[in-house]
Formats: structure tokens, sequence, C-alpha cells
């Protein structure tokens, strides 16, 4: 190493450190004000998220409903629903020809 070149040393690590002092800085403050719109979109995922759930719960619901409707029309109605069936399938055949 060169005499030069022990003295330029503390010099460059100063400079490296307060280099990296400012970025750590300057990444807080990004930080800092990045977190308010963070929080708030959580928050609103969240409450997407709720919303998704309270649907698929009434969805399901209506499923069960419509299910047991059915169920319910096809044992009082035997040979009717044999007979729709027939139909709707006959129906289904001829669309797909």
């Amino acid at each position: 190493m060169s005499p030069g070149s022990e003295k330029s040393a503390p010099a460059v690590v100063g400079a490296l450190n307060s280099a990296v002092l400012g970025a750590h800085d300057t990444i807080d403050r990004i930080a800092d004000s990045v977190a308010p719109a963070a929080r708030q979109l959580d928050e609103r995922v969240s409450k997407v998220g709720d919303a998704i759930d309270a649907k698929t719960v009434q969805m399901r619901d209506t499923r069960d409903e419509w299910a047991e409707s059915l169920r319910t029309t096809v044992r009082d109605n035997p040979l009717a629903s044999i007979a729709a069936a027939v139909a709707l399938g006959a129906v289904i055949a001829r669309l797909t020809r």
C-alpha cells in the first residue's frame, strides 16, 4: 500500500458510513410514510374478505334451500318429476346435435 492510500482509507470509511446512515434515514422516512397506507389497505382487504365470506355462506344457504325444495318436489310428485327429466333430456339432446 502506498503512504497516501493509508490516509485516504479513513476518509473512505467515513464517507461509506455517512452514505449508509443516509440510506437508513431515507428508508425509515419512506417506511413511515407508507405505513398508514399499508394499514388502510390491510383493513380494506380484511373487509372485502369478510364480505366474501358472508356472501359465500349466503350462497351455500340458498343452494341448500333450493336443493331441499327440489327434493321435496320430487318426493311429492315423482311421476311429474320423471316426465320433466325426460323432457329436459330430450331438449338437451336435440340442442347438442
